[in-house]
């Protein structure tokens, strides 16, 4: 709808009358609601702006030369609820600063100061009269203001502005009250001109951004009226462009956005100045302004490249999700209700954010003692005999010692060392049984065993120690056999094939061997597992594998290769009693692998929303049902993950010049132990570590489940085998899969549903496979190529060969079989989408029966379902609007068609059949779901999803319980779950960003299978070479159940085979075997 406000402005004394329309309704985004509207004016743009609480005004300052316009806009509170079109007041809107560039309030007499070119002016909020003025030197870039909230305190007004290059930047200071200048200060010129100028009143600091390369942060001493430069922070080599920030004084950190060679959020500890903390994601743009909404505990970071607004929670300094807006914003004003944004275009928006941050207490851990130790020198490993409750380490020494801590001591008291005889201390596991350590070396000539005595009531002692062939990497233990597995990699160049050792524990014998693959890169990790009687090695290879090795017999059984992002596991652990191992990765981030001991299959990756630095340990905590992170900066942070959920909590940072923990253990009162080393780029130090005991605040429960979906495993698979899958079906009769990919040539993947592993690969003889119909009572397979001209390959499912192929002579878009009639149907696109054409087919010797061409208003096809009942198939159209094509079966013609009203446009590949209806997908300008009934042809229901959700990129139905899901077109993508009784969203699931791109979804065995793809601006893409797709599997859900006057009729039991052109496929389970990833004829 269109809605009409009269808008009177004032300009230069003369006066106008122009039109704000509105142009978008309220979208919903999540909590977030969003409303654009226009100004039509010669104004603007409108930069600077501020917000009067008390009479709820916002007033933005144009940015233009000689006189700055003021345009006001008035916001009552009940036009905040459902965002109304606020109302713009006829008021004088012309102040004498030129080229106004900030603006801060002085509420204790309402009014406030502007800065532009040459001058900073005071004014009042009431009337816009120039009560005050003063000359600065060049721009006055940014404001600041010290005010109290009487009259008798000293209110300052701070100024600082942008010189030329080569000349220093000042900081002025003037009385608040009359503008008088009291002191100016000069920066050094290679300071730089100031870009961002913040008060700290707690301080009593200056906080400046500069323009220099590197940029830097500067702190500034407010002594009296006298100001004094303290210090700066100057950020790394090639870091610039601070354009964006805000101090939290609740919290006592300030955010600086950089610009430049990429977007990232730098938070500085203001009780220290020290930097703690970056958020630099890949895709992070540069941001053009911040703004901290403390009412809500949230942050509003602005892209300078797009119209794009990325939210954050500030207790945690969490990145939550963003929105997109018509316009990139110029400025804004922040009120109590919510947030107004100008355009350089003068368009402003709206944004209400309903929701307030929740945040756990921001206090995970309490530190109970910490303090230097001279004995701890780059330690390196950790445990704990808890009958005594005290804490082992080991150094990384040229001569290594044994350390033992008293963990019943608050001051965490330490004996004398323990010299081990050898050096480089790298691992360390404790016999409870038998009162025994064994100590791995990494010597540079030969690798060590050390066994050391620790029974109780005696001075340690060595016991006696086992030479190997090289550097010993990792222990594992059996405690029950007394056997003993030792990880060692070669330290000489050019070896990079580790081995596995198994020893006799009591006399040190070696038992036997089992040597790593040089593919493996050596060993990082090695567990075992006591339960399963099974060792799980996490490699130094790019990317990262983790291999199974049995035990009886000794023998590596398989193994589990991550995408290329994934590499050098550092450390892990085993959660026996759940049947879980989870490995952390080293670079080029840290990233948590979780793995499914059962079935030896990828359950999840946790990769956190901020890019962290490789793990150095990671640690389980049984009782707390968590586990700790350790991350290799400085300071270090500890991520806390709940392993109910695989989810992290929250983080801790240690204290800058604590160090980087290197060991860790639990104490027998649940007391997290640390020992840390100085962080230095060679990996070893000389310098002391520290002695760090924390408890853990509280407990986080798992949240309770209302029977959504879950993740069940996961599979990565080598580009060899197949990459980017586009299609698939379900075969019932033995519970596999056969997915299809776009490739060249394509290939059709035999996925066994139980464990998701892959069973068999199969070439075609054609490319970029698309399509797939499936033939349940005979056991055949359709698979249609999108290639010009495109092909229809028909396979035997029973012995998995090509059994016969039809050549047509455009590339196949769509496939629907009749199982009854041994038909099958396929949509035809000719290049460009310019025509297309539906094919009746003899499915028996694929022969062409008949063909029908779509007229040119019908659009290209997009997708086909066949009801069968009624005689009749349906086609989905990209026509804008859209439309769906009726066509007749035992005639073959078309019948008639729905058009959908205009905004109506594109119906995507991905559709369902339920009963007598199906649903389809519009994808522009938004996506949302369509029912349409096949009784009558008519549309019945339109699904709208929140703003800015991306098309769907795959649907299937879970017959079971009533629901079909959605996977939208992004990575991370995101599941939606729509009851199918009532036709309503039922809750939603966000997937990880290294899932990829879900383009086919299968149902089977209970369990939604999905196999993702790359991001691709254009489906008739292809993914690179070396993209490996990820598959995965959801299950859970309890029946969905609707609320209706009348019992709703039960969701049918059926299956009704969809033909989803854009469909992707999780598998999990193991990887393929070598014999399917044969490079040479796989392109």
């Amino acid at each position: 709808y269109q809605r009409r406000v009269r808008v009177r402005f004032r300009h230069r004394m003369s006066q106008g009358t122009f039109l704000c329309f509105l142009l978008f309704c309220s979208l919903v985004s999540g909590q977030v609601l969003i409303k654009n509207f226009q100004v039509t004016s010669p104004l603007g743009p409108w930069k600077v702006g501020i917000f009067d609480e008390v009479r709820q005004l916002a007033h933005f300052f144009s940015n233009t030369p000689d006189q700055s316009s003021i345009l006001t806009l008035s916001f009552p509170s009940e036009r905040w609820g459902s965002l109304q079109t606020p109302a713009t007041l006829p008021l004088p809107l012309t102040l004498s600063t030129p080229s106004v560039e900030s603006a801060a309030p002085f509420f204790l007499s309402r009014e406030f100061f502007v800065g532009g070119n040459n001058k900073v002016s005071k004014f009042d909020l009431d009337n816009f009269t120039e009560v005050a003025s003063a000359s600065v030197e060049y721009s006055a870039k940014a404001l600041a203001v010290k005010q109290f909230n009487d009259d008798y305190s000293d209110s300052l007004l701070f100024a600082a502005n942008v010189p030329p290059a080569g000349v220093s930047a000042k900081v002025y200071v003037f009385d608040a009250r009359n503008l008088k200048p009291l002191y100016t200060l000069s920066l050094p010129a290679e300071d730089g001109g100031v870009t961002q100028l913040f008060f700290d009143d707690k301080r009593s600091f200056l906080y400046l951004t500069t323009n220099s390369l590197p940029a830097r942060i500067v702190r500034v001493a407010l002594v009296g009226r006298v100001l004094q430069k303290v210090d700066h922070i100057e950020l790394p080599t090639g870091w610039a462009v601070l354009n964006s920030g805000f101090i939290d004084k609740n919290n006592d950190y300030a955010y600086f956005g950089v610009g430049a060679p990429q977007g990232r959020i730098v938070r500085v500890d203001l009780s220290t100045f020290t930097r703690s903390n970056v958020f630099d994601a890949p895709s992070t743009p540069a941001f053009s302004h911040a703004i901290y909404d403390a009412v809500r505990g949230y942050s509003y970071w602005v892209s300078d490249v797009s119209p794009v607004v990325y939210r954050f929670e500030m207790c945690n300094f969490k990145y939550v999700d963003r929105f997109n807006i018509s316009n990139k914003p110029s400025g804004f004003a922040l009120g109590a209700n919510g947030l107004i944004l100008s355009s350089e275009t003068t368009t402003f928006t709206l944004v209400n954010v309903l929701d307030n941050v929740t945040c756990p207490d921001s206090s995970a851990f309490r530190r109970v003692a910490s303090r230097k130790e001279s004995c701890l020198i780059d330690v390196r490993a950790g445990a704990t005999a808890v009958d005594k409750n005290v804490a082992y380490f080991v150094t990384n020494t040229p001569e290594s010692s044994l350390i033992t801590v008293d963990l019943n001591s608050i001051n965490l008291n330490s004996t004398k060392a323990l010299k081990l005889g050898v050096g480089y201390g790298r691992s360390i596991v404790h016999d409870h049984q038998r009162h025994k350590l064994f100590v791995g070396l990494n010597d540079r000539n030969a690798g060590q065993v050390v066994k050391v005595d620790v029974s109780p009531n005696r001075p340690a002692q060595v016991l006696g120690s086992k030479h190997a062939l090289h550097g010993v990497q990792s222990l594992a233990l059996d405690q029950t056999n007394n056997i003993l597995y030792v990880c060692t990699n070669p330290n000489k160049p050019g070896l990079t094939s580790g081995a596995i050792h198994k020893l006799n524990g009591e006399t040190f014998e070696l038992i036997d061997t089992v040597d790593l693959q040089a593919e493996d890169g050596g060993c990082g990790v090695l567990l075992y597992d006591n339960l399963r009687d099974a060792l799980y090695a996490g490699t130094n290879s790019f990317p990262a594998k983790i291999v199974k090795i049995t035990t009886n017999p000794f023998a590596r059984q398989t193994d589990i290769t991550l995408n290329a992002q994934f590499n050098q596991t550092s450390t892990g652990f085993i959660d026996s009693s759940h049947g879980f191992a989870y490995f952390g990765t080293w670079y080029p981030f840290g990233a948590i692998i979780k793995v499914n001991l059962q079935t030896f299959s990828l359950v999840d990756i946790l990769a956190p929303p901020v890019d962290v630095p490789g793990f150095t340990l990671g640690l389980e905590d049984p009782a707390n049902g968590v586990s700790y992170w350790f991350t290799n900066q400085n300071p270090s942070e500890i991520l806390r993950v709940r392993l109910c959920d695989f989810s992290v909590v929250d983080s801790f940072p240690l204290r800058r010049g604590e160090g980087v923990p290197q060991a860790a253990t639990l104490s027998a009162q649940g007391g997290l132990v640390l020992a840390t080393s100085p962080l230095t780029p060679s990996g070893r130090t000389s310098q002391c570590g520290s002695l760090i005991q924390l408890t853990p605040a509280r407990c986080f429960a798992c949240p309770e489940t209302d029977g959504g979906l879950s993740r069940v495993g996961t599979v990565i698979v080598p580009s060899c085998s197949a990459r980017d899958i586009r299609a698939g079906f379900t075969d019932y009769h033995t519970g596999t899969a056969f997915f299809l990919s776009y490739t060249v040539p394509a290939y059709i993947l035999q996925v066994d549903l139980a464990n998701l592993a892959l069973k068999s690969r199969l070439a075609l003889p054609g490319n970029l496979g698309s399509s797939a119909a499936y033939d349940g009572s005979r056991r055949k397979g359709f698979f249609g190529m999108a290639t010009t001209p495109g092909a229809i390959a028909k396979v035997d499912l029973k012995t998995f060969s090509v059994e016969k192929t039809l050549s047509t002579a455009y590339s196949v878009k769509a496939l629907a079989y009749d199982e009854v009639d041994g038909v099958l149907y396929a949509a035809t696109n000719t290049p460009g989408n310019s025509a297309s054409f539906i094919h009746k087919i003899n499915a028996l010797d694929l022969t062409v029966v008949s063909t029908i061409m779509l007229e040119a208003r019908d659009g290209a096809a997009s997708t086909l379902q066949l009801d069968r009942k009624r005689g009749y198939i349906y086609v989905g159209t990209k026509a804008s609007p859209a439309r769906i094509i009726r066509v007749k079966l035992n005639r073959f013609e078309r019948i008639n068609y729905i058009e959908f009203p205009t905004g109506f446009n594109e119906i995507g590949s991905s559709s369902v059949a339920d009963g007598d209806r199906a649903i389809f997908s519009i994808n522009r300008p938004f996506p949302r779901l369509v029912s349409v009934g096949f009784d009558g042809f008519k549309r019945m229901e339109t699904l709208d999803f929140p703003a800015n959700t991306p098309a769907f990129s795959a649907a299937v139905n879970n017959p079971v319980t009533g629901y079909s899901l959605w996977f939208t077109d992004s990575a991370p993508s995101t599941v939606y779950r729509v009851r199918l009784c009532n036709f309503t969203i039922a809750d939603k699931l966000q997937l990880r960003e290294n899932d990829g791109v879900p383009r086919a979804a299968v149902y089977g065995l209970g369990k939604i299978t999905a196999g993702s793809s790359c991001v691709l601006s254009n489906t008739e893409n292809l993914c690179s070479s070396t993209f490996k797709s990820t598959f995965f599997q959801l299950k859970g859900g309890r029946p969905a159940k609707c609320d209706f006057t009348m019992a709703a009729e039960e969701p049918t039991t059926s299956i009704v085979n969809s033909t989803i052109v854009s469909l992707r496929f999780n598998f999990k389970g193991m990887l393929p075997p070598v014999r399917f990833c044969n490079s040479t004829t796989t392109k």
